[in-house]
């Protein structure tokens, strides 16, 4: 025996009676208490993120959970997808997140959103830039850089045929931008959709620690490395599956999704703002007075919408309007007849209001 040799025999047996292999294995209900603190650990490390007080007030509790285990993700993968059904407030979320990460941000949206991103920019005092889906492949190459890109509407760029898309893709990877997508409809018509977007981010080789296990034990990982170069954790490797469960597992890395069903059963005591039926019908306001009440159309029940107190303001032509202040991104709901707010006058705190039938 080697006379500067250590005996590390009890030591070995310690650690392997503390792994996996030990003779002993633990309870079932231990390994899902496991399970789920590793898997709640971009929510856990979310709660300590100081969100901007301007921008917390206005937000829902699900708005904040969301933006808390977002920008965690963002942060340890370089891309999140906040991915909530219509109606959920995404653009609210978007902009937390773009107010909590300290950087500055480079919003790109569909022309007709514009403005509103631009508004919301300014209202919270974030550092950036708003730029149109339609101006990407003219302003992008010389435009400086920004840490973070925010795309709105996001399955717009599903197509890795699109310009927009390469120009995007280019900027971001030039200047290792972070991103976030909003999108309420991710996967369209293929499972590759989903590809196109985070691609946008990851590299096709890139490794992502997942693979598409139902693939590979379809038609074998050696199958799957030869048709991808060799990496069976790639979304090269996810783009060859047809499975619905490896696309699932993919996106929970990445993506935070709320539906209405999750509201009720995790925010049921709540009194949360209604939900449109057509999202372009958004009740929204500006500084001390109303900037603009969309036309109430395509409305199905009389609901309730929340409110915040503005000052009365007569538009252009001297029609009366309501005293109505704005959740932001609130959208409506009433009956089809539908045809006014009841009035709030000088509201001294958030209230509610009807949705009312014509007289």
């Amino acid at each position: 025996m080697d006379p500067y040799a250590i005996d590390v025999t009890a030591d070995l047996i310690a650690v392997l009676q503390q792994s996996w292999v030990r003779d002993t294995q633990p309870d079932p209900y231990h390994v899902y208490l496991r399970l789920a603190y590793e898997l709640s650990r971009d929510a856990r490390e979310g709660l300590t993120l100081d969100i901007p007080p301007e921008v917390k007030q206005i937000l829902l509790p699900h708005q904040i959970s969301a933006v808390q285990v977002a920008t965690t993700i963002l942060a340890r993968k370089g891309i999140a997808v906040i991915g909530d059904v219509v109606g959920l407030g995404k653009t609210l979320t978007g902009t937390a997140i773009a107010a909590s990460v300290g950087e500055s941000v480079l919003v790109i949206a569909p022309k007709n959103l514009t403005k509103m991103w631009e508004e919301h920019l300014h209202r919270f005092n974030i550092p950036g830039k708003v730029l149109s889906l339609s101006m990407v492949t003219r302003e992008l190459p010389d435009l400086r850089r920004f840490r973070v890109v925010l795309i709105d509407e996001s399955h717009n760029l599903r197509n890795r045929q699109r310009q927009a898309w390469d120009a995007i893709n280019t900027y971001i990877d030039e200047n290792d931008s972070k991103v976030v997508l909003l999108t309420a409809t991710m996967y369209n018509a293929r499972h590759r959709d989903i590809g196109g977007q985070l691609g946008l981010k990851l590299p096709l080789d890139a490794p992502l620690g997942v693979r598409p296990e139902r693939l590979i034990a379809d038609i074998g990982a050696v199958e799957v490395a030869r048709r991808t170069g060799g990496r069976l954790d790639s979304l090269a490797a996810f783009e060859r599956s047809e499975h619905n469960e490896d696309w699932q597992r993919l996106l929970s890395e990445f993506l935070v999704r709320r539906t209405r069903k999750f509201l009720e059963t995790t925010y049921g005591t709540l009194d949360l703002p209604l939900l449109a039926v057509n999202e372009h019908r958004v009740l929204r306001g500006e500084g001390d007075g109303v900037s603009a009440v969309q036309p109430l159309k395509h409305l199905t029940e009389p609901t309730w919408v929340s409110l915040r107190p503005l000052r009365p303001q007569a538009p252009a032509g001297g029609e009366e309007r309501p005293n109505l202040a704005f959740n932001e991104g609130v959208r409506l709901l009433g009956n089809p007849e539908a045809a006014r707010l009841g009035t709030q006058e000088f509201a001294p705190e958030p209230t509610r209001c009807a949705l009312t039938r014509r007289p």
